[in-house]
């Protein structure tokens, strides 16, 4: 007399378990890149929402606000600040308030994208404590620190080397592209 077993062998088992952890191998380096792409377009996206906060800041303040691209101790731009530009000189003074402070720092893998002779991807004109920055007026156009149009883009990458950056056209339109040339 035969008792019939119901369920798997051992070999089975392992055989499916052999199987499975092969496949899930191979997933997480795609899964890895796939985080390193969410990290830059967030990071892009509150790039974006930080020049419209200060572009909407302007028009509900009637009043200049500006976006700073503040420089870390090594010299390179760490992150940004959004802040209404009381006085109109578009370096942001004591007693200014700031709306938004946001630091790469904060997207492990995120920095500020170079060009391949190491020069950043920032092209918005300094002002005189040699920040990036740009203001917008009431009307949303935006003025860079010399008086006139500030038009310009700025450009996040991740460490597998892709990078999205935000452009402003002369008319205050933003928009996310992956090149300047978009």
């Amino acid at each position: 007399m035969f008792i019939h077993c119901k369920g798997f062998t051992l070999v089975e088992l392992l055989a499916v378990l052999f199987i499975a952890g092969t496949f899930a191998a191979a997933a997480i380096p795609a899964l890895s890149q796939t985080v390193h792409q969410w990290r830059l377009r967030n990071a892009v996206q509150d790039l974006y929402q930080g020049f419209q906060m200060a572009k909407n800041s302007a028009a509900r303040g009637n009043t200049l606000a500006g976006l700073v691209f503040e420089r870390d101790s090594g010299g390179s731009v760490g992150g940004f600040t959004v802040f209404s530009d009381l006085d109109a000189d578009l370096s942001r003074d004591e007693g200014e308030p700031i709306l938004e402070q946001v630091r790469w720092g904060d997207y492990p893998g995120i920095s500020l994208a170079r060009e391949k002779g190491g020069v950043e991807r920032i092209s918005f004109d300094c002002n005189a404590g040699n920040h990036p920055v740009v203001g917008f007026r009431p009307n949303g156009i935006p003025v860079s620190s010399t008086g006139g149009l500030g038009m310009g883009s700025v450009f996040l990458e991740n460490r597998c080397g892709r990078s999205l950056g935000v452009i402003l056209s002369c008319a205050g339109r933003l928009r996310i592209a992956e090149t300047p040339e978009e």
